[in-house]
């Protein structure tokens, strides 16, 4: 029996959730962590890869929740974050904190540190009318 049809069926109506979804949460919600700015390419490059200044880089902020499989890895970017800002923000239970000494750090904290190289980032094409405008892509910063 040949059971192509019901796949193409299941494929196009997640296909059309998906899209649906696109339009209604992603490309209508608002969002804080946005930059909008002029892409040009670079040989340098890989195709799977977006380079991004050092200064944008600084100001978009990610949020990572602080774990024991990342404390030594977040610990080590936040040491240069406090030498070089003197404070890190923090979400303690729903609650905004600035902080000012790695021992006020605790386990379950949501850390808000810089894009860092291999971060995922997603790349918006207006018109952004389908899903197709849209690409994630590695952060590449060049030196």
């Amino acid at each position: 029996k040949d059971d192509s049809g019901i796949m193409t069926t299941i494929d196009s109506a997640l296909n059309a959730s998906a899209s649906k979804w696109m339009k209604e949460v992603v490309l209508t919600k608002r969002s804080d962590h946005i930059i909008r700015s002029v892409v040009t390419g670079d040989p340098n490059l890989k195709v799977s890869e977006i380079g991004i200044p050092c200064y944008v880089a600084e100001r978009l902020q990610i949020s990572d929740h602080l774990n024991s499989w990342n404390w030594e890895k977040l610990t080590t970017s936040l040491n240069l974050r406090f030498l070089e800002k003197g404070e890190v923000y923090i979400r303690r239970k729903g609650e905004l904190l600035r902080i000012r000494d790695m021992e006020e750090l605790q386990l379950g904290d949501v850390v808000f540190r810089p894009l860092n190289d291999g971060d995922i980032m997603l790349i918006n094409r207006p018109p952004s009318i389908h899903q197709h405008s849209m690409l994630a892509l590695h952060v590449k910063i060049p030196p």
